[in-house]
């Protein structure tokens, strides 16, 4: 069976619901309402899509409706959400509308934080309340373009699904609302993602070094990328290569200069990578416990001296010894070391987002209560956003080489890191495409064993 078939016994319901009968051919097929527009088909596994410029106006308000909708609920009703890193960019931000500085304790400058969040905030006179509105929007974009990496992968009625999930992730639906660099962050990634799938290798490279500088961690997936271009086959790899890589470092490198002035050392992007590596090295700490950092900052000699740093050579100089100490500390311990991970590496992407959804009880808690309702609602949560999807994505991983480079590299990297549930809030748009592959192979392998026949899309 073609990699693109489509059995016709399989209607596609979900479109039925937002398209009228004259967007929809017989085959499942999205055309607009005036004038049926062409088609391309995807390099990736044969499926015969349409461009993004061409999918039904309505499916796509439909998909960022929901989104940015859902997203504006609930920042009515929680307001705009503040932590400890918050406010580091919140005074970042105000020094930087009011003195051009990007710094804490003026007028030392600072390689703390990235620059590119404190910018957003100065670009809005530092409003929390209009960058949560600007974070809607870039979120409801993100379910978008979701949608578009689906449509290319599998049929169109998959790539709705995958991209309402999105529409209605807990987690990008709360960190919407909370006065943090991951939403621009996830937003950038996933452009960054369609541009490289789309062989728009320049755009590409320079959207993911302007993500590198809401967070350092974006230059992981250059690697997997240049892996993936170069062993794609393509008689223009080197040169699709060369795009990538030099318009990544180009876009980059006036802030690594910036930051290698102001430090006397060669730092990427901001300090604090060390202190991500260190922290799940003591293994008597309770790594769960979100309270860990005020505490450690507080009593642990080496993070204390980090965290009390105001010039950009003390941060600097302070992060060697933390690199130091949790290698040694891996070193004096590799099996507590190995099972603490082993512990807490599932909280990456399974999570019944608690905080989002207003449950705030514990399995276990909800069990011995008897509160068997939130017990039921927890296990769908954590079935809808994390089983299924990533058992899906495993499943479509080969057909969306670049999308899986994102989830798989994320997984890895943060294997020894220290775990929080929003850091794999980046991967999950690439994984929701990967899913969407993997439904589509499901489907074919029904459409193959039913007695109906299989057309080509």
């Amino acid at each position: 069976m073609h990699a693109g078939g489509v059995c016709q016994s399989c209607p596609s319901a979900v479109l039925r619901l937002v398209a009228s009968p004259s967007d929809v051919t017989p085959n499942g097929q999205i055309v607009t309402t005036a004038v049926r527009i062409g088609t391309h088909r995807s390099r990736d596994t044969g499926y015969t899509v349409p461009a993004f410029v061409n999918i039904s106006g309505r499916i796509r308000a439909t998909v960022f409706a929901l989104a940015l909708c859902t997203r504006l609920l609930f920042f009515a009703a929680h307001g705009p959400i503040f932590s400890a890193d918050s406010d580091d960019y919140l005074i970042l931000g105000r020094n930087l509308a009011a003195d051009h500085m990007l710094s804490e304790h003026l007028p030392e400058r600072s390689v703390r934080r990235g620059p590119l969040y404190p910018v957003i905030l100065a670009l809005v006179r530092n409003s929390p309340a209009v960058a949560v509105i600007v974070q809607c929007i870039l979120d409801s974009v993100t379910a978008l373009m979701v949608f578009e990496l689906a449509s290319a992968v599998s049929p169109v009625a998959f790539a709705i699904l995958v991209s309402a999930l999105y529409a209605f992730y807990p987690l990008a639906v709360e960190y919407s609302s909370r006065i943090l660099t991951e939403i621009v962050f996830v937003f950038l990634v996933t452009l960054a993602l369609l541009l490289v799938s789309k062989s728009k290798f320049s755009a590409s490279g320079a959207v993911l070094a302007l993500a590198c500088l809401g967070r350092p961690f974006g230059v992981i997936f250059l690697i997997p990328w240049c892996i993936v271009l170069w062993f794609s086959g393509k008689p223009n790899r080197v040169r699709s290569l060369s795009l990538l890589v030099t318009c990544f470092v180009l876009f980059l490198t006036p802030w690594l200069m910036r930051t290698w002035s102001v430090a006397h050392r060669f730092v990427f992007v901001q300090v604090g990578s060390a202190q991500m590596l260190y922290v799940p090295t003591l293994v008597n700490e309770d790594q769960a416990d979100q309270a860990i950092w005020a505490k450690l900052y507080a009593s642990d000699p080496l993070l204390h001296q980090f965290f009390v740093a105001e010039t950009a050579q003390e941060m600097a100089a302070d992060e060697r010894p933390i690199t130091r100490q949790a290698i040694a500390n891996i070193q004096a311990n590799p099996a507590a070391f190995l099972k603490s991970r082993i512990h807490a590496v599932p909280h990456l992407f399974l999570s019944s987002f608690d905080s989002a959804t207003g449950l705030n009880a514990p399995f276990s808690t909800a069990i011995h209560r008897q509160e068997w309702l939130t017990v039921f609602a927890k296990v769908l949560i954590l079935a809808v956003f994390g089983i299924v999807p990533l058992c899906a994505a495993i499943l479509g991983g080969v057909r969306t080489p670049f999308a899986t480079s994102v989830w798989l590299t994320t997984a890895v990297v943060q294997l020894p890191m220290y775990i929080e549930p929003r850091f794999w809030l980046p991967a999950f748009p690439a994984v929701l495409v990967s899913a969407a592959a993997g439904m589509a192979l499901i489907n074919e392998f029904l459409c193959s064993k039913s007695r109906y026949p299989v057309t080509q899309a």
